[in-house]
């Protein structure tokens, strides 16, 4: 795990954890470390770290002498909390959540019970849950004035309440830090939109310098045209259509929005720029799928030839 070889240690934390460990009596004895180690490793693969980590909370004993023995961890929770909050399993995100704030308190646990609440709030509209969301962030922000996780959310949050002011300085303080989840940036951006045009601006630059992708365009593009400049924001809405090649959804969307602004500005010739950036994503996505079949073709020839030598 420290060589973060995770494949490799997912494989050898399996077996520990279901070699289990038999006594002179016959009793079987696991070790909630071992699983916690196992739910690391789900998770960095990729994989389902929930029941592992649900085993390394149930667990109660340990193979270790007590002078060796390590105290639970709150790692296990949180990492099955991020992993269904991604699966939009919401109820159950939050209940691995709190049982890792149960643990140890941690401003990650905290931040994330409360983007989890937020989402159920958005879905739900249950004022129940912004209320938890709410306190939830709280916590966070007073146990880590840094993480930054936390003032997009918030940020999130005021913006939905329409308490302008403290959104606004939410964002204000989320800049000052280095957001990891890009993600997330873009989303508070397009939030922002309705409230200050120039941190919807900000969002899109500071996510587009970081990693430089068709959805950062899309946001600096609707930001343009909510700034009064919709022939900039469909240049930029033409660069994210051509970024966006495989992903035909979220593409569509963007051709039709730029489609649109270019039908209320009455501009023929940047409709056409439109159209020729979406043809040549299409094009682009039929000389991957076209390649595709000629390496299964391939592979295919070469297990044939294979077979017969």
């Amino acid at each position: 795990m420290r060589m973060q070889d995770w494949d490799a240690a997912t494989s050898m934390c399996k077996d520990m954890v279901y070699a289990q460990y038999v006594d002179e009596e016959g009793g079987s004895h696991h070790s909630p470390q071992f699983w916690a180690d196992y739910a690391e490793c789900l998770y960095w693969t990729g994989d389902d770290p929930t029941k592992a980590a649900s085993k390394a909370q149930e667990v109660s004993e340990t193979l270790l002498p007590d002078e060796f023995a390590e105290p639970p961890s709150p790692v296990p929770g949180y990492r099955a909390g991020i992993a269904l909050m991604k699966r939009e399993q919401y109820s159950a995100a939050i209940s691995h959540l709190l049982a890792s704030v149960r643990v140890r308190p941690t401003a990650a646990a905290w931040s994330t019970v409360g983007l989890v609440a937020y989402r159920i709030w958005c879905r739900d509209l249950d004022a129940k849950y912004a209320q938890m969301s709410f306190e939830a962030l709280s916590e966070a922000s007073v146990r880590n004035t840094e993480y930054p996780e936390t003032w997009a959310v918030l940020c999130l949050w005021h913006c939905r309440m329409r308490n302008d002011i403290v959104a606004k300085r939410s964002f204000q303080i989320l800049l000052d830090r280095v957001c990891p989840d890009l993600d997330l940036l873009l989303e508070v951006g397009w939030a922002m939109l309705p409230v200050h045009v120039p941190f919807s601006f900000a969002a899109a630059r500071r996510a587009l310098s970081i990693r430089d992708e068709g959805l950062g365009h899309y946001l600096l593009g609707e930001a343009w045209a909510k700034d009064d400049n919709a022939a900039q924001g469909v240049l930029e809405m033409a660069i994210s259509i051509g970024m966006l090649w495989q992903d035909t959804e979220q593409r569509s969307k963007v051709v039709n929005r730029a489609k649109d602004l270019c039908d209320e500005l009455g501009d023929a010739p940047l409709r056409e720029s439109v159209l020729f950036a979406e043809r040549k994503a299409d094009q682009k996505l039929e000389e991957y799928y076209e390649e595709l079949k000629h390496q299964e073709k391939r592979a295919a020839e070469k297990a044939a030839m294979d077979a017969m030598t």
